[in-house]
């Protein structure tokens, strides 16, 4: 598949992203709370064998202890505490947190600072329903362009709207899986991108669909209680489509790709 930023093709990766290398530390991959533990059979909980004590370069799964004390925190959760922080690669992490009582999920470029890894404002935060309609509702088609992204013959091209103007799209020749808010310019009837997105390789992609799994199971009830805002009962008729500005934000305007 044609990537323009492939990954090391010596870098160990997990089953949510790439290890980061560190040097000369011995790491124990922390212990996540038992639920997440059984149900992924994560290799959060294995330990790195060093056999060799003057090696260079450890491996470790990225940000291990800060994940392990926001999933077994030693009070109750604050106002924008994480919940977790997966690795997609490069510097990306898919990170669960509330901010002003709303639960978010962003996936943002990170950098590293004296402290460590800290966000920047390239990235996206989703609601929860703009989440969950990506994972339940469009994660297959995106797959789709992605796998056919090679055939000269398959048109690949999708924009999906997630809501409120939030899309996410595949388009030659750039092979990214972008994820962004657009919106409408003044006396324009084209919408634009923003600033506000990310666009993702597609092994990032991979490492995006497998953090929906540890993010479902931590907010699994939250989801669950996530009502698409079609399914509203103010949308059982077209006007109710119409006047919402989550599903149909721009007015009575259809946008081609």
């Amino acid at each position: 598949m044609n990537d323009t930023t492939p990954l090391n093709a010596e870098q160990e990766v997990s089953r949510f992203g790439p290890l980061r290398k560190e040097k000369k530390r011995k790491v124990l991959r922390l212990n996540i709370f038992d639920p997440v533990k059984r149900n992924l059979q994560s290799d959060f909980n294995q330990l790195v064998e060093t056999k060799n004590e003057d090696e260079e370069n450890k491996l470790t799964i990225v940000d291990d202890e800060a994940t392990e004390n926001c999933l077994n925190p030693v009070g109750p959760l604050r106002e924008g505490d994480e919940l977790c922080r997966l690795h997609l690669g490069d510097e990306r992490y898919v990170v669960l947190k509330s901010f002003k009582g709303v639960m978010q999920v962003h996936i943002r470029q990170f950098e590293i600072g004296a402290k460590g890894p800290f966000p920047t404002s390239k990235g996206v935060a989703l609601n929860l329903e703009k989440w969950k309609k990506l994972e339940e509702m469009h994660a297959d088609d995106i797959d789709l362009s992605v796998n056919n992204f090679d055939k000269n013959d398959e048109n690949v091209a999708c924009k999906i709207h997630l809501g409120s103007n939030y899309y996410v799209s595949v388009k030659k020749p750039i092979a990214r899986v972008d994820i962004r808010r657009w919106f409408l310019p003044l006396d324009s009837d084209v919408i634009v991108p923003t600033k506000k997105g990310i666009s993702l390789t597609f092994k990032q992609w991979s490492y995006l669909k497998n953090s929906m799994t540890v993010v479902r199971q931590l907010v699994s009830k939250e989801l669950d209680e996530t009502v698409y805002c079609e399914q509203t009962n103010d949308h059982l008729n077209q006007m109710g489509y119409f006047a919402c500005s989550n599903c149909n934000p721009n007015g009575y305007m259809d946008y081609v790709f």
